[in-house]
């Protein structure tokens, strides 16, 4: 096989011409000291001494198999080319590989799977070099475009044509590939393309260790800076640094959500720092075997965090904020497209045992767009309704939902309630609204109660 493939040819002759035009171009100035900046900040040197671990680490990973006899000095542009991509976006990734916990699961089963052989079978043959010039920038910018166009529905017919030529695309590559393996039956059998084939997730695979003792140092630094902040006394922030590596050692889950526990438990002796750590696996143990809750003492913690997983608001560990007064919150879920997007969000409050009061608020930041944002909300609270009532969302409460207005109502001891607060700043003309269902612990026997503001 050629050293370079045309594809690879004409990418690197893309970035060249990008490069030169960045380098170069007078309207390019502001681009050029914004990589100057990027430059300063990568030599910095405990990401370099990062960097040059990452490459020994590699280094080792290419001697072990040399020495295994799958490695070879013909792989050494294959084994470059996933080192300044597939490495390096790991290495620059880590904050979004942090939150992804099945980040490492997923890694090990795309390199098992059946399409990333037919990616590479199809990598194998390449169009012309001419061909490739074009292909490459043309399909990128429909990519682009394809991706842009989920942000919001009011492109649905752009997402409709460019999922379409992609789709289309992508036969004719494979129906190419296709063909030219009856040609050429010989190029995909050769031995030195199976090491082609095999080298890059191998040295994957092999990676992995590397990236999770990485998440596991920065998660530790991490803590420990925030050690300062939640333990006054030295000497009690030392033995819970030194028990927090005996503890909890890489489970790194359990040693974040036991440093942020810290800031509702004042840390004044060696056994608060114990019992701190020992309240951490008591909440495990009550996640993982959660008490039975009568819907007169409200919801389970384990049980309501979960219930919007399918409108894409998950909250985190329900855990103490004071004494005896638990919360836990979803990230706010972004709702159309534009600078200022609206949003909504999930809260849970209670007591250790059981969730009191679930909340939904939606900001309304584009007013323009409210009407997708009040979708949104009245899509997630019936949801919401149903799960903490058993019945189905009433009519005046659907109205009062969609249209952002005052609601009240009593079901035995839930009381559901809709409220709307204008911002502050009312030159946006924005404002948010909030949909609560809480446990009021009211008689069985107590009358219905309904009041909508129109």
């Amino acid at each position: 096989m050629d050293i370079f493939s045309n594809r690879e040819i004409a990418f690197l002759i893309w970035i060249a011409i990008i490069a030169a035009y960045i380098g170069f171009a007078p309207r390019m100035e502001e681009t050029r000291s914004a990589f100057e900046v990027v430059k300063s900040t990568f030599f910095v040197w405990k990401i370099q001494s990062v960097f040059w671990l990452m490459f020994l680490y590699i280094t080792l990973e290419v001697y072990f198999l040399s020495e295994l006899g799958i490695w070879d000095a013909d792989q050494t542009k294959n084994t470059i080319i996933w080192m300044l991509s597939v490495a390096l976006m790991s290495f620059f990734q880590m904050n979004s590989i942090k939150k992804d916990r099945s980040f490492f699961k997923h890694a090990v089963l795309d390199n098992l799977k059946l399409v990333a052989v037919i990616e590479f079978v199809v990598g194998v043959y390449s169009f012309p070099l001419l061909v490739e010039l074009v292909l490459l920038p043309v399909v990128t910018l429909i990519m682009l475009m394809a991706e842009y166009s989920k942000s919001d529905k009011k492109y649905a017919a752009v997402e409709k044509l460019t999922n379409g030529f992609l789709s289309a695309f992508g036969l004719f590559v494979i129906a190419h590939t296709l063909y030219m393996l009856v040609v050429n039956t010989g190029e995909i059998a050769k031995e030195q393309t199976l090491y082609d084939f095999t080298i890059p997730p191998v040295l994957m695979l092999l990676f992995l260790p590397f990236i999770f003792s990485l998440l596991v140092y920065m998660a530790y630094e991490d803590v420990f800076i925030k050690l300062r902040f939640s333990i006054e006394k030295t000497g009690h922030r030392r033995f819970a640094k030194l028990m927090a590596m005996l503890v909890f050692n890489v489970r790194i889950e359990l040693l974040e959500r036991w440093v942020s526990s810290l800031y509702s438990h004042k840390i004044q002796s060696y056994w608060d720092v114990c019992i701190s750590a020992l309240r951490i696996f008591r909440m495990r143990a009550a996640e993982r075997n959660p008490k039975t809750i009568d819907i007169k003492d409200g919801w389970s913690p384990y049980e309501a965090k979960d219930i919007l997983l399918s409108h894409e608001l998950k909250t985190g560990y329900y855990r103490e904020l004071f004494e005896n007064d638990w919360y836990s919150s979803s990230p706010y879920f972004e709702i159309g497209a534009g600078l200022f997007r609206n949003n909504i969000a999930f809260y849970l409050s209670g007591d250790k045992d059981a969730v009191k009061e679930m909340k939904l608020v939606v900001n309304v930041n584009s007013p323009e767009e409210e009407v997708t944002a009040l979708e949104k909300l009245l899509d997630t609270g019936k949801t919401l309704y149903e799960y903490a009532t058993g019945m189905e969302m009433p009519a005046l409460l659907h109205e009062a939902l969609i249209n952002g207005e005052k609601f009240e109502q009593l079901v035995d001891h839930i009381k559901i309630s809709v409220n709307k607060e204008l911002f502050a700043n009312k030159s946006r003309g924005g404002y948010s609204v909030n949909f609560i269902i809480s446990n009021q612990r009211a008689d069985a026997s107590a009358p219905q109660l309904f009041s909508l503001s129109l």
